[in-house]
């Protein structure tokens, strides 16, 4: 989950970290901040672990771009 700056390409910014990673993104939601008009939140799935690497630099990098980031939870994924 995480918020960005209502700017044009703040989206596309915080989000290029995971295309140079080349994580794959299944979902990608946006809801309306409660307590600022024009802000929101965007929640994301993607395939990976926190415990990965390259997936817990990615996600420093994203902070780093970010108004707002935090991790709301990571799951091993199913076997076929």
């Amino acid at each position: 989950m995480f918020a960005t700056a209502h700017i044009p390409g703040a989206l596309y910014k915080a989000l290029e970290p995971m295309n140079e990673a080349k994580i794959n993104m299944v979902k990608l939601e946006s809801r309306p901040a409660k307590h600022e008009n024009w802000n929101y939140f965007f929640f994301i799935d993607f395939q990976g672990h926190m415990d990965d690497p390259v997936v817990k630099k990615t996600m420093a990098k994203m902070k780093g771009l970010c108004l707002y980031l935090k991790h709301l939870g990571s799951y091993p994924m199913a076997k076929p």
